[in-house]
């Protein structure tokens, strides 16, 4: 499911608290820090599964500002 509302948004960065958002019909004001730690690693894991690994950085600006930054990951195909 994340794949699907992430990925038709063609997105190459997204946070835990969009993907809460799309998915999870979560509100403007979730944030990575007000989730349960089982949702926080559920997000995490699908996030994964759809193809995104965290950056280990965060948003600077914008609506998720101080979230950590999920990038798509290109992968080689080998």
């Amino acid at each position: 499911m994340v794949a699907e509302k992430i990925g038709n948004a063609n997105k190459v960065k997204t946070s835990m608290g969009e993907a809460m958002i799309r998915v999870a019909a979560g509100d403007d004001t979730t944030s990575a820090a007000t989730m349960p730690p089982l949702l926080q690693h559920r997000i995490r894991g699908a996030l994964n599964a759809a193809g995104f690994e965290s950056t280990g950085r965060k948003f600077s600006a914008g609506d998720y500002k101080g979230m950590t930054i999920f990038a798509l990951v290109q992968r080689k195909l080998e």
